[in-house]
């Protein structure tokens, strides 16, 4: 639903330039007035003149708010509050990183996944550990025939943690998965196991059925210890080519 003006937008800055001050004005409105996605904003000739701009200036205020994921225009209808969304933040973070940034978004993944594991073992229900079974069951057939399996690698980690009903949580985890996938190509790199890597999502379920979350975490975290072992050699292997150059 559309919020009333209750109050007046901020005025622009001093010294701070025109779209970067109307910007922060719309963005500042949404968090004054409480608004939650889907909520609309009011007209674009209201917004003017509450800040005393051009609608022109308001209109490029809201296209890059709707680049960066904050807003949304609906032709005809409005412009309203977009849901939280971390997609824009994959769409950067994994431009333009290099073998070392990757290891830096491994050990962020690494660190969120090990520290809660502990909750997810003592939290998690039959539905998720059946779906996690199958899961597990799909690498194994995948590993055998010696094929990757990104799809039911990121499926694993999410069906793993979503019995804490955090999505944020659960989104990020997704967007540092994404994040590492698109930048790395680490599931078609060479030196990839998929049987080593499939053994070790198995072993980690075998853990969480017994409820053992210490031997949970000790799985994961060899897991990503070898993961990041391997990058740490492509790294190595790709100084060394360049400095032969």
């Amino acid at each position: 639903m559309e919020a009333a003006l209750s109050v007046a937008l901020p005025r622009k800055l001093a010294r701070v330039p025109l779209h970067i001050s109307v910007q922060q004005s719309l963005k500042q409105y949404v968090a004054d007035n409480g608004l939650k996605g889907g909520d609309r904003l009011p007209p674009e000739a209201t917004l003017a003149g509450a800040l005393g701009v051009a609608r022109n200036s308001v209109r490029e205020a809201v296209k890059a708010l709707e680049s960066v994921g904050i807003l949304e225009v609906r032709r005809g209808v409005g412009v309203f509050v977009r849901d939280f969304s971390l997609a824009p933040l994959l769409d950067h973070l994994s431009f333009g990183l290099d073998l070392r940034d990757i290891a830096d978004i491994l050990l962020v993944r690494r660190t969120l996944e090990t520290g809660l594991l502990a909750r997810a073992v003592a939290a998690i229900g039959a539905d998720d550990l059946e779906a996690l079974a199958r899961t597990v069951q799909t690498m194994e057939t995948l590993a055998t025939r010696g094929e990757t399996f990104a799809a039911e690698d990121r499926a694993f980690h999410t069906q793993l943690f979503r019995c804490l009903d955090n999505r944020v949580l659960l989104r990020l985890i997704d967007v540092f998965w994404l994040a590492f996938d698109k930048a790395s190509g680490f599931f078609d790199r060479p030196g990839s196991d998929p049987m080593a890597a499939w053994r070790d999502h198995a072993d980690i379920l075998a853990a969480i059925v017994a409820g053992d979350a210490e031997a949970a975490c000790a799985v994961l975290e060899r897991h990503y210890r070898d993961i990041a072992g391997l990058i740490a050699r492509q790294a190595l292997a790709a100084d060394s080519k360049e400095n032969d150059r």
